[in-house]
């Protein structure tokens, strides 16, 4: 099986000393929504909504194999499932660890992605040229779906975007690459946060 690749062209690998932002064509990368209260969400302070924040801001993440799985070295096979471990750097100086996970919308059809303490979400990786990554997100009844950047509360421009499952059958892949930001001064220490 062929792996999938950051964008250095080296295998995305599970472990706690791989750890990956995750980076989208217009030079945001994904992290969490600032705790804001809008109409029709609720944020009850376990979770996060994932949406498009500025570099430096993000999340960092890390591949594992199967949900809750920390054995090493794994890759993450093109075309296969996998899950994603997130860690908030910043939170209470310490950081904190979250999932990939989806929850209700207040709208019927609509499913959120948060990063919450709760189980893992399986996500599907194709790879695209130049080392870049097609995301899709398993939903509930197991069938993969698209996700998409979306504004929530009204349309301006600077409203908050947040990633959102889609309902559509017609799949466009999240557009993304994972950028290793793990380092060698970095070695040992993310191995608490598994």
């Amino acid at each position: 099986m062929v792996n999938l690749v950051d964008t250095e062209g080296h295998a995305i690998l599970s472990g706690p000393d791989n750890w990956y932002k995750i980076a989208i064509a217009d030079g945001t990368e994904l992290g969490l929504t600032p705790y804001k209260w809008t109409p029709g969400y609720s944020i009850d302070l376990k979770h996060g909504h994932i949406s498009a924040v500025s570099p430096s801001e993000g999340l960092i993440s890390r591949y594992q194999r199967f949900a809750n799985d920390d054995r090493l070295g794994q890759g993450w096979p093109i075309g296969d499932k996998g899950y994603l471990r997130c860690f908030e750097p910043m939170y209470e100086h310490d950081g904190r660890s979250l999932n990939i996970n989806l929850t209700k919308n207040v709208y019927s059809n609509l499913y959120d992605i948060v990063a919450t303490e709760s189980a893992q979400t399986p996500i599907h990786a194709e790879q695209l040229g130049h080392n870049r990554v097609a995301l899709y997100i398993y939903d509930k009844d197991g069938k993969i779906r698209e996700f998409r950047l979306n504004r929530i509360g009204d349309a301006r421009e600077d409203a908050q975007r947040v990633i959102q499952q889609s309902r559509s059958d017609f799949l466009v892949p999240f557009d993304c690459e994972f950028v290793k930001v793990s380092t060698k001064v970095s070695n040992g220490l993310f191995k608490i946060l598994s």
